[in-house]
């Protein structure tokens, strides 16, 4: 008998050859994986967002952009990434407070024009201050409160120079009893002296007593005394009336510019017409 070897080898070859390709076609598949991993990393999008805080440093200057005064983002006119020019609106804000600091800077210049046409007519020494027509139009309180402090400053510029005529006139008076009282005293200072000396030769022949020739001389010297008082006091008196005098007088010329009498107020005219308070006499 004999053995057949040579028919067992065909299956090994085929063997052989399988084992050959399988490496050839798992290489195959990762160039594939690999080519279809970057196509997709280089077109695909993930659908994942993750959310963090962080700072942009640009590597030229840093450019701020920001409202001036601030304020509340009524509407944004452009959008994220877009080019933009100079001078093209970026965001429309809310007109409310920059609209409430206009309305308030314009109240404040009304009042001070109002304040200005008073100021004029007090230093002109008008009898009524003008206002501008628009002023008047726009800001009819202003101006009635302005005229209201008019009135009420002329008033009370009018009793000051009321008070100080009083004092004029009291100082007047008050120099006049000086005077009249220095009269009197010398009249009665030279009759006493003549009783005095009448005393004395009554008391030389013990026609009278010595107490009451020394009451005489006491009164004397009181008389005297007085005098000499009344007349220190008279130069201050006449001094301050000098001094109070010259202002008396041109604060009553700088009244009659200012004042109004009531009854031409009531004959009905104008409020720019000059007129004056009534007179008052000075000694």
């Amino acid at each position: 008998m004999t053995a057949a070897p040579a028919t067992a080898a065909p299956p090994l070859a085929d063997e052989d050859e399988g084992d050959g390709i399988l490496p050839h076609v798992f290489f195959v598949l990762l160039l594939v994986l690999l080519v279809l991993f970057v196509a997709w990393a280089y077109y695909g999008r993930l659908a994942i967002v993750s959310t963090a805080v962080g700072e942009v440093i640009p590597s030229s200057e840093v450019k701020r952009v920001q409202h001036l005064e601030g304020g509340i983002v009524r509407d944004i006119l452009v959008h994220e990434g877009e080019r933009v020019k100079a001078g093209q609106p970026l965001v429309s804000l809310e007109p409310t407070r920059s609209n409430a600091d206009v309305d308030e800077l314009r109240l404040r210049l009304a009042g001070l024009g109002a304040d200005i046409a008073r100021l004029t007519a007090e230093q002109s020494g008008a009898a009524r201050p003008t206002f501008p027509p628009d002023l008047v139009k726009a800001h009819p309180q202003l101006v009635a409160s302005a005229r209201g402090l008019f009135d009420a400053r002329r008033a009370a510029f009018a009793s000051k120079i009321r008070a100080a005529e009083e004092k004029v006139t009291e100082k007047e008076q008050s120099a006049e009893e000086i005077a009249t009282r220095i009269a009197n005293n010398e009249k009665r200072l030279k009759l006493l002296r003549e009783q005095i000396a009448i005393s004395k030769s009554l008391m030389q022949d013990q026609l009278t007593n010595r107490m009451r020739h020394l009451d005489l001389l006491r009164t004397e010297a009181r008389l005297v005394g007085t005098i000499e008082e009344d007349r220190k006091a008279l130069p201050r008196t006449q001094a301050a009336h000098a001094t109070r005098l010259p202002t008396s007088r041109a604060s009553r010329t700088t009244a009659r510019r200012t004042s109004a009498p009531s009854s031409r107020r009531a004959g009905g005219c104008s409020a720019s017409t000059p007129s004056a308070l009534p007179p008052t006499k000075t000694r």
